[in-house]
C-alpha cells in the first residue's frame, strides 16, 4: 500500500485554517447569494445566526455611543453576538466575514487537537489524515461558515479529548502541565458559547471514565489517571462558574432561581437531581412548542413529563444519538417534507454523509472489540464520553438538523475510532494475521 507522508501539527493547523478561510469566503460572498436561501450579509435563511447578527449590530452601536464598557461576554445571552459586535465596532465593517478568521482558527484548533488524539491512537500518515476527513464533510459549512456556537463547542471538546489522551496514554515528563492548560482552555471554549455544556461534559467524562474499569489489561493504571483527570476537569468547571458568579455580582444583576415548566411533574422529589433533570426536560418542552410541525422533528410526542417516562425513553435516545439522522429514500428524490430553507439539499447531503459515517462506525466497533492495550481503554472511554454528550442533545433538541450539527463532536470521535478499526482490519488482510497487532503497527 502506498505510504502517505505524515503531516506535522503545524501543517494541519495551517491547512485547515486556509481551507476554512477560503471556503467561508466563497460560501458567504459567492455561493450563498446565488441561492434562494440567502438572508443577506452572507447568512443562510432560517438560522439562529440571523438573530446573532442583529444583536451584534445593536451591540456595535452601543459600543460606539457608550464606549467599550458596553461590551459583555454574552450580549443578550449570546456569545456569537458579542464576538461579532466587538468586531463590527473595531473594524467598522458590519459583515459576518469579519469574524471568519476567528472561526477558521477555532476550527483549525479542533482539527489540531483531533490530530493529536489520532497520533496517540497510533494513526500516522494517510490514516491520520483519514481520521480528520470527517471535518471536510460539506454539512460542516454551517459550523465554520456561519457565525454560530458549534465551532467553539467542537474545539473545546476536541481540546479536552487531546488533554485526556495525554493524561491516560502519555508517558512524557511534565505532561500534567500540558493537561492542565488543555483542560482550562477547553472548558473556556465551551463555557463562552454554552455555559451548560461545561457541566454536561464533566458528567460525560464521568460516564466515559467508567470504561477504564472494563477494558484492557491496563485498566487500573488508566482508571487512576482517568480519575485524576476527572477531578481536574471538575475543578476547572467550578472555577469558571465562580468567575461567572462574581461577574454577575459585580454587574449588580439579579440572579433569579429558574422556574421549571408546569409540564415537568415527577413522581417524587430528588434533591439536586430534580432541578437539573427538570431543566433538561423543560428545555425539550420549550423546543417542541417553539418548533411545531417541522419535517425534521424527532419524537415530539414524547414530552418526558416524569422520571419513568425519561427512563423508558433513554434506550431510544441512546440509539438516536448514534444513528440520527437516518438516511431517507425521499432525500434522494428531493421530495422530503421540510420547512427549512434549503432543507431538501441539506437532507440529501446529510443522507450521503451518514451512509459514509455508518461505514466508519463499523470500524469503530472492530477497534472496541479487538483492540488491545491501553489504547483500547481510551477508545472505549472516549466512545462513551461522546455518546453521553450526544444523548444529552437528543433529550434537549429533538430535531434532526440541529442534532446533526450539535452532536458533531461525537461523530468526529467515532469517525476517528472507526479509521483506527479499519486500519487494523486492513492489516489482517495484508499480513494474514492480526492476533497481536496494535492499531499503531
Amino acid at each position: 500500500m502506498m505510504q502517505i507522508r505524515d503531516i506535522s501539527p503545524a501543517g494541519v493547523f495551517v491547512l485547515v485554517f486556509a481551507g476554512v478561510l477560503a471556503g467561508g469566503w466563497l460560501f458567504q460572498a459567492w455561493l450563498l447569494p446565488r441561492t434562494p436561501w440567502h438572508a443577506g450579509h452572507g447568512l443562510m435563511a432560517g438560522g439562529d445566526w440571523i438573530t446573532f447578527f442583529e444583536q451584534a449590530q445593536r451591540l456595535a452601536a452601543q459600543i460606539r455611543s457608550e464606549g467599550w464598557s458596553a461590551w459583555t461576554v454574552r450580549f443578550d445571552g449570546q456569545w456569537p453576538a458579542s464576538l461579532m459586535g466587538a468586531a463590527f465596532a473595531f473594524t467598522g465593517w458590519e459583515k459576518p466575514l469579519v469574524v471568519l478568521p476567528v472561526y477558521a482558527a477555532t476550527y483549525a484548533l479542533a482539527a489540531l487537537a483531533l490530530h493529536g488524539v489520532a497520533r496517540r491512537l497510533g494513526l500516522k500518515g494517510g490514516f491520520a489524515l483519514a481520521g480528520l476527513a470527517v471535518l471536510a464533510f460539506p454539512s460542516t459549512v454551517l459550523i465554520w461558515g456561519q457565525p454560530h456556537k458549534d465551532a467553539f463547542a467542537l474545539a473545546g471538546i476536541a481540546l479536552l479529548a487531546w488533554a485526556w489522551s495525554i493524561a491516560v496514554l502519555g508517558e512524557e515528563r511534565r505532561r500534567w502541565l500540558a493537561v492542565t492548560a488543555g483542560v482550562y482552555s477547553a472548558f473556556t471554549l465551551m463555557w463562552l458559547p454554552r455555559p451548560y455544556l461545561a457541566e454536561v461534559t464533566v458528567v460525560a467524562l464521568a460516564a466515559g471514565s467508567g470504561a477504564f474499569l472494563f477494558f484492557g489489561p491496563e485498566r487500573w493504571r488508566a482508571a487512576k489517571r482517568g480519575l485524576l483527570f476527572l477531578l481536574l476537569a471538575a475543578i476547572a468547571v467550578w472555577s469558571l462558574k465562580a468567575v461567572e458568579k462574581v461577574e454577575k455580582v459585580e454587574k449588580v444583576e439579579k440572579v433569579e432561581k429558574v422556574e421549571l415548566c408546569h409540564t415537568w411533574r415527577p413522581e417524587f422529589y430528588l434533591p439536586f437531581v430534580h432541578e437539573k433533570v427538570g431543566s433538561i426536560v423543560c428545555y425539550r418542552h420549550g423546543f417542541i412548542h417553539g418548533h411545531p410541525g417541522q419535517g425534521g422533528s424527532l419524537d415530539h410526542d414524547r414530552l418526558l413529563t416524569n422520571y419513568w417516562e425519561l427512563l423508558r425513553y433513554l434506550p431510544r435516545a441512546a440509539f438516536l444519538a448514534v444513528v440520527s439522522p437516518a438516511p431517507r429514500l425521499c432525500a434522494l428524490f428531493g421530495n422530503c417534507e421540510t420547512t427549512s430553507p434549503g432543507g431538501e439539499v441539506k437532507r440529501l447531503v446529510a443522507a450521503l454523509e451518514m451512509l459514509i459515517f455508518y461505514a466508519a462506525l463499523a470500524g469503530c466497533w472492530v477497534w472496541l472489540v479487538y483492540g488491545k492495550d491501553d489504547r483500547r481503554v481510551f477508545a472505549g472511554a472516549s466512545f462513551l464520553f461522546a455518546w453521553a454528550i450526544a444523548v444529552f442533545y437528543v433529550l434537549t433538541t429533538p430535531n434532526e438538523g440541529a442534532l446533526y450539527r450539535m452532536r458533531f463532536p461525537g461523530i468526529a470521535f467515532w469517525w476517528l475510532l472507526g479509521v483506527c478499526g479499519w486500519k487494523r482490519t486492513m492489516s489482517w488482510f495484508s499480513r494474514g494475521t492480526g492476533e497481536n497487532e496494535k492499531c499503531a503497527s
